[in-house]
């Protein structure tokens, strides 16, 4: 019997790598150098942060006491917090100390975004374990590198056919223009003449090999 299940917000670790066919130490380093954010859900009360500049110029995280009362403000998480501002402990391992309502939460005194104080560090392991990926940070990082990751595939090698059928079009070409490919040596030159007047630079010892492998590719289609 089909039973209809709420649809998920959210995916895991485990089910993002397999959504983006990634190894996992490359999902690791998108986590660790913030382009993605995993979030976690936080239980029971945390501690809510403010944000100063120090001598060096770095913002330092200090807990919020409003007005002259001398207490640490401490509030219930509600719903998802981003992970935020990861530091680097391994090759492929972060710790996070500090979570966000906010995916881009700004820092300062009184910041718009409501900073908590996790209660202990958060690793990849934990990560792993109990945090998820929302479906509109996925959306947000898939529409920002999704173009580029494509673009970055390696190009698919020419299968053989496509191989000999570019090689006959060379063939071609060359008989028409006159270029003597039989003798892949003289016509080498030739081209390799006609590249420079065009400002492109193709070693002749690269087209010699690509010309010799014509009389095969004749061969196929010949036959």
């Amino acid at each position: 019997m089909a039973i209809k299940i709420p649809t998920r917000n959210y995916l895991t670790f485990s089910e993002l790598q397999e959504r983006w066919q990634c190894s996992e130490n490359d999902l690791r380093y998108a986590i660790i150098s913030g382009a993605v954010k995993p979030s976690i859900r936080l239980i029971g009360k945390h501690k809510i942060l403010s944000w100063e500049i120090d001598a060096f110029g770095d913002w330092v995280a200090s807990d919020y006491a409003p007005g002259d009362s001398g207490y640490t403000l401490e509030v219930d998480a509600r719903g998802w917090q981003y992970l935020q501002d990861p530091i680097q402990t391994e090759s492929f391992d972060c710790e996070f100390r500090f979570a966000a309502d906010d995916w881009d939460a700004e820092k300062g005194e009184l910041p718009f975004a409501i900073w908590r104080k996790l209660n202990g560090t958060v690793n990849i392991g934990k990560i792993k374990e109990s945090a998820v990926f929302l479906l509109e940070e996925i959306a947000r990082y898939e529409a920002k590198y999704g173009n580029e990751a494509e673009y970055q595939k390696p190009a698919k090698p020419l299968a053989t056919r496509e191989r000999d059928t570019l090689l006959t079009i060379i063939a071609i070409l060359c008989k028409d223009a006159k270029v003597p490919f039989e003798k892949p040596a003289k016509a080498a030159g030739m081209i390799q003449s006609t590249a420079a007047t065009m400002g492109l630079s193709i070693g002749e010892t690269t087209i010699e090999g690509h010309l010799k492998k014509i009389p095969d590719a004749l061969a196929t289609r010949m036959r």
